[in-house]
């Protein structure tokens, strides 16, 4: 036996598409005009004669006439170094970089660059890039692991001053790895409380 609701639901569901078919069988009155946001060319076409596009589906793909770009992908993360240069492997033609992702994922990130004209490339293309990174300046500190850093406002360490007596120490770090480089706060030749720093923070 098949539930009444089931059968109501399957009638629905076929007058439904009978509805669908008469009307796309039936002649176009008055055509309709889609027109495109951007200036370009057609680089593809999503719908066939007779289909029926849902809200939101992709009909025209449409190649915009500025100058296309070009991206590197899962390039090791370099944040906020400069890109010295690049260029195509096979042609060596100059680029100039345009953007480059916001965030870094898996350590990775993507950077944009704007095609030279008359490159000859299309969009959807694969190409080879080399792409060289600017030298950072080399930076003076101590290295210390991160447990010996405290953050209370702002970056301290513990210095030993005496056996029993230990003062705290506001310092400017910046990340180093798996480590923090002490920039400044730190004169040479003290002893800083590598282990346990958050407990002397909290007894004090």
């Amino acid at each position: 036996m098949v539930a009444r609701a089931e059968i109501n639901r399957a009638r629905l569901t076929l007058d439904g598409l009978r509805r669908q078919r008469a009307a796309a069988a039936r002649p176009v009155a008055n055509a309709e005009v889609l027109r495109a946001p951007i200036a370009g060319r057609i680089r593809a076409i999503r719908a066939g004669v007779g289909e029926i596009a849902a809200p939101g589906a992709v009909v025209i793909e449409i190649e915009g006439s500025a100058s296309p770009l070009v991206e590197a992908v899962n390039l090791p993360s370099e944040t906020g170094q400069a890109v010295a240069k690049a260029t195509l492997a096979e042609r060596g033609a100059a680029l100039r970089l345009v953007g480059r992702s916001p965030s870094v994922a898996g350590g990775a990130e993507t950077l944009q660059f704007a095609l030279p004209a008359g490159s000859g490339l299309r969009s959807g293309a694969v190409v080879g890039l080399a792409v060289t990174f600017a030298d950072r300046p080399a930076r003076r500190g101590i290295v210390l692991p991160p447990e010996a850093v405290v953050r209370e406002g702002g970056d301290i360490v513990w210095v030993k001053t005496s056996p029993l007596t230990y003062a705290p120490r506001p310092v400017r770090t910046v990340p180093a790895g798996n480590a923090v480089l002490v920039e400044g706060g730190l004169a040479a030749g003290e002893r800083v409380v590598v282990r346990g720093a958050s407990l002397i923070a909290q007894v004090r």
